[in-house]
């Protein structure tokens, strides 16, 4: 605790032990020096002018204490925040689900981060310092599409579909995002490169088709060929030798919405008496 308020306050407390070394000096001065009394007189009863022109000289020591540690203070503050600032970036950089990476003016590699590293499958040591082009290249590396080279010409964002390629030589789709990287000046930097991994959702959707390819073929020989009907109630055998409904093979076999409804010749013959409303409904619709 005591550490700790020194460290707080050490400006302060130098210039207080500055203001009592002075005070001490100048009654020595005065007493051994000048001959103008005993030097504990000199120390605590000074005259009148000595004593003013003492305390004014300590008062603007102790001052300039306080005002240096309020400076060291808020600059170890200031340093702390920015700290703390740089190691939550850091932070969110590092742990981020889509691989980062800075690069300078010149096509160098500032930094990288831990997804990077994992969908390059080259260290942080082994990327920073090496060209963009010689680690995780692609198609448009040396050419106009270069985002770097597009950004360095005033575009203020570059995102497009590519393929990367792994140092082991896995192609790695991804969707490319870079944007400018500026320094405090607004100065143009480098840029940053964003990398969204999207082989899964490929997958994903490579898979999708086939099942729908799948369920398509499969649809396509139930309801392809022979299928026996009763004569008499339309009831369809299906492939157990189970009898059931036209309605409820369909729904079984396909993706169909079934909606019912009745015909006009139907309704003649179930519906004698509300045919003729019906019709004149339909008339009048």
């Amino acid at each position: 605790m005591l550490k700790n308020i020194a460290q707080r306050n050490g400006m302060i407390l130098i210039g207080i032990g500055l203001s009592v070394f002075f005070w001490l000096l100048e009654a020595a001065i005065h007493s051994f020096v000048f001959q103008q009394g005993p030097y504990l007189t000199q120390i605590f009863h000074p005259n009148v002018h000595e004593t003013w022109m003492r305390l004014i000289i300590v008062f603007l020591l102790i001052a300039f204490g306080a005002y240096a540690q309020t400076a060291i203070n808020r600059r170890k503050e200031a340093e702390e925040k920015a700290k703390l600032a740089y190691m939550e970036l850091e932070q969110i950089f590092n742990t981020a689900a889509d691989g980062m990476r800075v690069i300078d003016t010149d096509f160098n590699v500032l930094r990288v981060n831990e997804t990077f590293v994992r969908m390059s499958g080259v260290s942080k040591k082994e990327s920073i310092g090496k060209k963009c082009y010689e680690v995780f290249q692609g198609p448009e590396c040396h050419t106009p599409d270069c985002p770097l080279v597009q950004i360095l010409k005033g575009k203020e964002r570059v995102e497009r579909s590519v393929e990367k390629e792994a140092i082991d030589g896995t192609r790695i789709p991804c969707i490319l995002t870079a944007v400018p990287f500026k320094g405090l000046d607004d100065k143009l930097l480098g840029i940053v490169e964003n990398f969204k991994d999207i082989s899964g959702w490929i997958q994903a959707q490579k898979e999708k088709e086939t099942l729908q390819r799948r369920l398509e073929e499969a649809l396509t020989r139930a309801l392809s060929g022979f299928l026996p009907i009763c004569a008499n109630c339309k009831k369809i055998r299906d492939d157990q030798g189970r009898w059931i409904q036209l309605e409820n093979y369909i729904k079984r076999h396909t993706e169909a919405v079934l909606s019912h409804s009745i015909c006009p010749e139907c309704m003649r013959k179930l519906y004698p008496d509300l045919n003729g409303t019906m019709e004149n409904l339909e008339k009048e619709g």
